[in-house]
């Protein structure tokens, strides 16, 4: 990938990359986003879904992950999917989703989402995936 140039693939992801980070847009959907740690590659920081189905999402964050260096341990973290002083149900909803497009992926690519859970981080929600092979 070349620094800083949004490399499109067939599938209408694309991935570009800077010295901190591996980054991905959707063509078919403008408000899709996901930004990966490369000092903390099974951490996402950005998840945006935008308005495209779970099906899409999680098929666009499997070819993310398998294209930036796949999974290197037991756990995936999905930094601030919602502030602590967000409604409930709104932060409810949130994980539920991340938690449905993850297992979704993780099935893509040969792992297995085998518990999930809330973490709190300072002021925000973490989404935490165990998995397997």
């Amino acid at each position: 990938m070349n620094e800083l140039q949004w490399n499109k693939q067939q599938s209408g992801l694309a991935l570009r990359e800077d010295e901190f980070s591996w980054q991905a847009s959707f063509s078919g959907d403008g408000k899709f986003y996901l930004r990966r740690s490369k000092d903390r590659p099974d951490e996402i920081t950005d998840l945006l879904f935008g308005v495209v189905q779970d099906d899409v999402a999680a098929e666009l964050l499997a070819e993310f992950v398998d294209r930036t260096g796949s999974i290197h341990g037991s756990e995936l973290t999905f930094s601030n999917i919602a502030e602590l002083e967000q409604d409930r149900l709104q932060t409810i909803a949130s994980y539920d989703r991340v938690v449905v497009v993850t297992q979704k992926a993780l099935q893509l690519i040969n792992y297995r989402l085998v518990n999930n859970f809330l973490e709190q981080d300072g002021r925000c929600w973490n989404a935490v995936m165990l998995i397997e092979l």
